[in-house]
């Protein structure tokens, strides 16, 4: 028997798009039966849980932002009919997962209008988005490209000094990437990449929120890390609470994927390896892993680091996450010296790319090989699989090219999103209820069966 409590369950929602989904899994089926892998209904429309981007022409979508108000921004990088060169893109959903006809697809300028790439972005609190990515120069080479786009995709003319939303970085007699951004706690941006060539190194700057050169990082200047006499490169970045910088790289003296930590330095001092970090000399490794080519980085509200990874496992490779501690040792209570392990069927997994849920654990999407075989895996703060998600704690989408980039998010009310391609020619999104709380009222779960204006809901009490 149900019943109405009025007391308890006259509520407003703020977080956007919460209301529409809780409302529509109490329709699927009651919130008693909601999942953490569950697709949430109130994202895509008929689809209920997936949606897809126009894409105009073949595009690689490679990376991922989600705006305050819960857009969605997709960049990549796209060829069109007939061309021979590339071109940075921008792609937004509205948080209810329908496209954003308005924003459009966004073309990303260079100097030269040849071969730009986007690779990755963040959104700023004002819902303005920063992309990275590469340029070409007027001399043929390639330089690290930085947008910014208003929220509504206008690139934001007030961003550098070219009055044209785009800064560059680059040397005359090297070429330069830039791969990942990430915002610091005082709102500055922080750019991750790599100086290319024979001896690739590792390159990291830091921008004013104007979009300036920050004279208080490494005196002005990006600063460049030669590791060790063969590849060094950068793939992710994330901002430790006291403003120093993790990068996960490919290097070519580690044991699997390596994990610098760089104090910024100042204005008069350069940007330094952290020698109290890792091994003493600043880069922390992972005996017993493989490395790959997706070593995506986050550090933890507990400020331990979290990194991707590979260890073998009876003839195939699987994916692991890794739990550094704040001074760089693998911690082994977060299942094991070599991490987590994630097995698909008995595959070989690559984790792409990984984001800290509000409540303590990790979201990562991942692949199972060569085909439509990508995955979201949860696991809690203890590293333990969420079997709401399926088994194993992987939730399996079908549908999404494992041969193709893909990407993962976390709102702030839980709830995942994860984006890549069915092919080149179509983008995809999906919304799983990840960690959304289901309501409760007098500590009873409790289903939402109708809005009233403007913002208050009356729901139906659990069984009593």
């Amino acid at each position: 028997m149900k019943r109405f409590v009025k007391s308890c369950l006259r509520r407003r929602v703020a977080a956007v798009g919460v209301a529409v989904s809780l409302a529509a899994v109490a329709v699927a089926g009651g919130a008693a039966s909601a999942a953490s892998g569950d697709l949430d209904p109130g994202f895509g429309g008929a689809a209920h849980g997936r949606a897809e981007f126009d894409l105009i022409d073949p595009t690689f979508l490679d990376g991922l932002a989600v705006q305050p108000d819960g857009g969605i921004i997709s960049v990549g990088t796209t060829t069109a009919a007939g061309s021979a060169t590339t071109g940075a893109v921008a792609y937004r959903l509205h948080a209810d997962g329908t496209p954003d006809t308005a924003f459009g697809r966004v073309s990303l300028p260079g100097p030269t209008d040849v071969n730009e790439a986007a690779y990755a972005a963040v959104a700023q609190p004002d819902g303005k988005i920063v992309v990275v990515g590469t340029v070409t120069d007027a001399t043929g080479h390639y330089d690290m490209g930085m947008w910014r786009l208003t929220s509504t995709g206008a690139l934001d003319t007030s961003f550098g000094s070219n009055s044209n939303g785009l800064v560059t970085f680059g040397r005359d007699d090297s070429d330069e990437v830039a791969s990942d951004v990430a915002l610091d706690p005082h709102g500055r941006i922080v750019v991750a990449g790599s100086r290319t060539g024979v001896d690739p190194d590792i390159a990291v700057l830091r921008l004013t929120p104007e979009g300036a050169l920050d004279a208080s990082f490494n005196g002005g200047s990006a600063a460049f890390a030669p590791l060790h006499p063969g590849s060094d490169v950068a793939r992710s970045v994330a901002i430790q609470s006291d403003g120093q910088v993790i990068v996960a790289s490919l290097y070519a003296g580690a044991a699997g994927n390596a994990v610098l930590r760089i104090t910024p330095g100042n204005a008069i001092s350069e940007a330094v390896l952290d020698r109290d970090f890792g091994g003493g000399d600043g880069i922390a490794e992972v005996p017993g892993t493989v490395a790959t080519n997706a070593p995506d980085v986050a550090v933890g509200a507990d400020g331990n680091i979290l990194l991707l990874g590979q260890v073998s496992a009876s003839g195939t490779l699987d994916g692991t996450v890794v739990r550094l501690t704040t001074s760089g040792t693998p911690d082994d209570s977060f299942g094991s010296a070599t991490g987590a392990h994630i097995d698909v069927d008995g595959s070989n997994e690559t984790l792409q790319s990984l984001a800290v849920l509000p409540h303590g654990g990790v979201a990562v999407v991942g692949d199972a090989g060569i085909g439509a075989r990508a995955f979201v895996a949860k696991l809690s703060a203890t590293s333990a699989p969420d079997l709401t998600m399926g088994p194993g704690g992987v939730r399996k989408l079908h549908g999404l090219a494992s041969d193709l980039p893909l990407r993962i998010a976390v709102l702030p009310d839980g709830r995942i999103i994860a984006v890549g391609s069915s092919d080149v020619s179509t983008g995809v999104a999906y919304r799983l209820l990840g960690d959304l709380q289901v309501p409760k009222c007098a500590g009873k779960k409790a289903t939402i069966s109708e809005p009233r204006p403007p913002t208050t809901w009356w729901g139906l009490a659990g069984s009593m």
